[in-house]
């Protein structure tokens, strides 16, 4: 796993303009069909598939809106996708959740963030009333950070449904977590 998300970040970056006219120092890098045509910001593996989510329109040559699944061969659109950029993901009780700075997920209306069940979108409880940078599932618990005031002062966690505090939250905007243990 660590290979995979060190060549997926490489390629995100661009492997062709890092190591223009050199030879990778990890051999077998492989393309992911031909790629996206912008910023890929967040990485996830759902249901064995690659779920990309950024600031594209095409992934594969095809028509993408934001995010995208790639299979081992191909991309592909998941839905209609979204309207906006996409700075986050996790998989939590079985579904694949975006988040970032969109109001519309496979044609229903949300708040920055919506779940992915593998054949639809739709809303995460109320949703959050500005970006959405970050996530992290911890103690069973969708933990949500970004630069909101509606939900947990930055920095709320969600059951799916409903969402809840996590402490007083935090002063400031949430751009990534991680676990230490």
């Amino acid at each position: 796993m660590k290979k995979l998300l060190i060549i997926l970040l490489m390629w995100g970056i661009g492997v062709t303009t890092l190591f223009a006219g050199e030879t990778p120092p990890v051999q077998g890098w492989n393309n992911l069909g031909s790629g996206v045509n912008g910023e890929v910001n967040s990485i996830a593996v759902y249901n064995s598939d690659i779920y990309a989510g950024g600031e594209f329109t095409i992934a594969g040559g095809n028509s993408i809106s934001f995010i995208a699944k790639w299979d081992g061969t191909k991309w592909t659109a998941l839905g209609s996708g979204v309207n906006g950029f996409v700075d986050a993901m996790a998989v939590y009780n079985g579904e694949l959740y975006a988040g970032g700075t969109f109001t519309v997920a496979g044609g229903n209306t949300v708040s920055n963030i919506a779940k992915w069940n593998g054949t639809s979108w739709s809303a995460v409880g109320s949703g959050l009333n500005n970006n959405v940078r970050a996530m992290i599932v911890f103690n069973g618990e969708l933990i949500v950070g970004g630069a909101f005031s509606n939900q947990g002062n930055n920095i709320p966690k969600c059951n799916g449904t409903s969402w809840s505090s996590l402490g007083s939250g935090v002063d400031d905007d949430v751009h990534a977590f991680t676990i230490y243990q």
